[in-house]
């Protein structure tokens, strides 16, 4: 007897905000270009990426690094397969990728060290050479 398992399908819902609605929700914003992404399992073995990013300015928020100075956030999830082969992503997320600058509105990071942008990919601008928000989706990696 051949068993069929039903086919499964990752669903995210997102509220649509305005910017004033991601103001809001973020704890903390700030200006910087991407120097590294790195995809791995966290000390909790919990799928994670990091993304580091030079500050070109710090916005608002406590704990933010000086211009010039590192900021690497923790987000929960991995687009790209594992050591062990498995992957784990939460669709909307954003993607980032080296060398491109960004303006990310952050929200308060978790007791487990994760955050993320405000409203997930909403809260993240991927920004061309004269500072100007190229716009951004759920599907892109931005």
């Amino acid at each position: 007897m051949l068993l069929a398992a039903p086919a499964t399908e990752a669903i995210t819902l997102l509220k649509n905000q305005d910017l004033p609605e991601l103001v809001r929700e973020s704890k903390r914003a700030v200006l910087g270009t991407v120097s590294s992404v790195r995809y791995g399992f966290d000390e909790r073995r919990l799928h994670s990426t990091w993304v580091t990013l030079q500050v070109e300015e710090a916005l608002y928020g406590d704990s933010l690094p000086q211009i010039g100075e590192t900021l690497t956030i923790k987000m929960y999830g991995s687009p790209e397969p594992l050591e062990d082969g498995s992957r784990l992503f939460l669709d909307g997320t954003p993607r980032y990728a080296v060398g491109e600058a960004y303006l990310l509105l952050l929200i308060g990071e978790s007791e487990w060290g994760f955050t993320n942008t405000a409203g997930l990919f909403q809260g993240a601008f991927r920004l061309d050479a004269s500072g100007g928000v190229i716009g951004v989706t759920a599907s892109d990696p931005i």
